[in-house]
Parts: C-alpha cells; sequence; structure tokens
C-alpha cells in the first residue's frame, strides 16, 4: 500500500524531537552555555559589583525610567522565568528583536543604541536562583561590568544561534527528505491516475471527433464531387465538341490539299495485296466450280439410282399391299 502524505518509515515525532535532544547535547558539549551557566555569570558579575568602592558606582533610582542598551529575557520552563526587562518607555518604538529557540531555554535581544551611557540599571522582577533569591534591594552596576557582561551574553547569543542554525539545518535536511520521498509517490500516483483519465477521456472524444469528421467528410464529399463531376462534365463537353472540331477541319485540310506520300505507298502496298488476293481467289474459285461441277454430275447421278430404286421399293410394297389384301380376304371366308 501507498504512503500517504505527510508518513514515512524511519521518521516519527518521536524521532524528530530525540534528533533534537541529541543535537543539542552536541551543542553544550561544544561549549554552549546553558540556562545554569547564564545565572552563575550573572551572580558572579554582580558580587564583583558590590564590592568596587562607591566613588566608582553611579547610583540610580531603581523607580526612574532609564534606557537600557540590551534586555535579555531568559524563560525557564521548570523553574519560572528571569528577564532583564528595557526599563524606557522611549524604547519601546523600537523594532523587537528576533528570537532563537534551543531546546527548554530560548534567549532574546534587543539593538544596541549608538552612544555610550553613565548609568545603567539592572532589575530583577523575578527571584534569581540560589545567590540572587535573597537580593530583593535596588543594585547598581558599573557600566564596565555591564559592558563585559553585554559581550558575554553576545557571545553566548552567537554560540546558541550557531546551535540552533545546525539543529535547524539537521531537522530541515531530514524533512526535505520526507516531503520529498513523500511528494514523489502522491505525484506519481495522481500522474498516474491522470493519465489513465486522460487516455480514457482522450479515447472517447477522438471516437467522437472521428465519427463527426467521417459525417460531415461524406457529406461534403459527395457534394463536392457532385459539383466537381458535373463541372468537370461541362468542362469536357466543351473541350471535346472544340477538340473534335479542331481535328475535323485539320483533317478536311489534309484531305482537300491531297493525300500525303506516305499515304500513297501505303495504298499502292494495299492495292497490290488486293489484286493478289483476288486472283488468288479467282484461281481457287475455277478449281472450286471445277469440283462443283463434278459433285453436280455425281449427285444427279446418285439422284437417279435412289429414284430407281425407291420406284422399285413402291412396287414391291405395292405387291405386299395386294397378297395382304387377298389374305384378308380368305381370312373373312374362313370366319364365315
Amino acid at each position: 500500500m501507498p504512503k500517504q502524505f505527510g508518513q514515512a518509515d524511519d521518521l516519527t515525532t518521536t524521532n524528530l524531537r530525540k534528533q533534537g535532544d541529541v543535537a543539542l547535547e552536541v551543542g553544550r558539549g561544544e561549549g554552549a552555555l546553558d540556562v545554569d551557566e547564564f545565572f552563575e555569570l550573572l551572580g558572579d558579575v554582580r558580587d564583583e559589583s558590590a564590592t568596587k568602592s562607591d566613588d566608582e558606582k553611579m547610583e540610580t533610582n531603581m523607580s526612574t525610567p532609564v534606557i537600557v542598551h540590551s534586555v535579555l529575557s531568559v524563560p525557564v520552563e521548570s523553574d519560572g522565568s528571569t528577564s532583564l526587562p528595557r526599563a524606557a518607555e522611549s524604547n519601546e518604538a523600537m523594532p523587537q528583536p528576533d528570537t532563537t529557540t534551543h531546546s527548554s531555554s530560548s534567549f532574546t535581544t534587543a539593538p544596541q543604541e549608538a552612544e555610550a551611557l553613565d548609568t545603567l540599571c539592572v532589575r530583577s522582577d523575578l527571584p534569581l536562583r540560589e545567590s540572587l533569591s535573597t537580593q530583593s534591594e535596588s543594585q547598581t552596576v558599573s557600566l564596565s561590568d555591564f559592558q563585559a557582561l553585554v559581550q558575554k551574553m553576545k557571545a553566548l547569543e552567537r554560540k546558541m544561534a550557531s546551535d540552533a542554525s545546525v539543529l535547524l539545518n539537521q531537522r530541515m535536511k531530514v524533512l526535505e527528505a520526507h516531503m520529498d520521498s513523500d511528494t514523489s509517490v502522491l505525484l506519481y500516483q495522481r500522474v498516474e491516475a491522470l493519465e489513465v483519465h486522460l487516455d480514457s477521456d482522450t479515447s472517447v472524444l477522438l471516437n467522437q471527433r472521428v465519427k463527426a469528421l467521417e459525417a460531415r467528410m461524406a457529406s461534403e464529399t459527395s457534394t463536392l464531387l457532385g459539383q466537381r463531376v458535373k463541372a468537370l462534365e461541362t468542362k469536357m463537353d466543351s473541350d471535346t465538341s472544340s477538340s473534335l472540331d479542331r481535328r475535323v477541319k485539320t483533317l478536311e485540310t489534309k484531305m482537300a490539299s491531297g493525300p500525303l506520300p506516305w499515304l500513297n505507298q501505303q495504298l499502292g502496298k494495299l492495292e497490290t495485296k488486293i489484286d493478289s488476293k483476288i486472283s488468288a481467289l479467282m484461281t481457287q474459285g475455277k478449281a472450286d466450280q471445277k469440283s462443283i461441277s463434278t459433285l453436280k454430275k455425281t449427285l444427279e447421278s446418285s439422284q437417279a439410282r435412289i429414284w430407281s430404286r425407291l420406284d422399285k421399293i413402291t412396287n414391291r410394297l405395292d405387291k405386299m399391299h395386294n397378297r395382304i389384301y387377298k389374305i384378308e380376304g380368305r381370312l373373312d371366308k374362313i370366319k364365315q
């Protein structure tokens, strides 16, 4: 039974998920930064910033809106989410960043502004893991530390993007192979069905058109042939009459001007043959006449003999009749 569209022998949703998890583990093994490492890195930066002197820090009220260069949002499916939101309302009009999804965590970045700001603020909306869970008050971070954190986060984003692209490429290749297989099977089936349908429709349509064409050709051919025959007859009549007239006139002209030399020769030869035939016939006639006279004499003598014999036979018959009459008379007397 052929596979339906969207099915394959070795490709299922579970297999795709397993392949995605394997690719994620490979990416982590190659040095990708996971969520736990991110929180540890963020805690180290904040601890270092808390130990620095007050003259190297610039305090800022947490409730005052400020512009933040980069907003990093790290939602965690199992333990909640921790985000570094944009504090200034003026940045709401900025274009939304691209989002790259990697297994159980996702990172979202916003574009950086060109100018450098003297004051940056980091506010924790949700409690951080372990070291950050007890810190609820406002804290300040120096510009250099925050820039270092931003650079590390950028490196993390690049790494995550590359890992995600590798995973997506793998899954896309598998999906493309699956789609190619299903599409080829489906197209082959549809082409076969279409060919059968077209063959049947084409044969029926051709038969109908051939029949209509035959009927039309028969009617048109008969009409056309009748017209052409009539035209040909008229043309032949006119051509024949004119041609015969010309030939008769030519023959009359030749006969009026006299026989041609070859005709004279032919006539001479014919006359010679006729004369020879006539002489031969005369000779044969004379011989036949002699034989006829001989036969006539023979016939006359034979006829005389035949008549004499007939006379004798008649006499004998008369005698026989007389004798019969006599015998009959005697018989009559005897009966009486």
